[in-house]
């Protein structure tokens, strides 16, 4: 899902695995429930939805992939 040129670390998705830690969301020392149930997914990523643009941090994959206010399926039909 992140193109492959970005730089190592390049991609938006590493400001948020900065935001709680690289080790948090590591499954090598961590359950996945805990993982599942730990800031990373309970509030990082839900709150950045709600932000008003990616630019403000809105997660841009997750408004590509399921935002719903722009369909690029949809959209290369019209």
């Amino acid at each position: 899902m992140y193109i492959w040129y970005y730089k190592p670390e390049g991609a938006q998705i590493w400001d948020y695995i900065n935001e709680v830690g690289l080790d948090s969301i590591n499954a090598k020392n961590n359950s996945i429930k805990d993982i599942v149930h730990g800031d990373f997914f309970q509030k990082i990523m839900p709150e950045s939805w709600n932000k008003p643009s990616c630019a403000e941090g809105k997660s841009a994959m997750c408004a590509k992939i399921c935002g719903n206010k722009y369909n690029a399926f949809e959209e290369q039909f019209k």
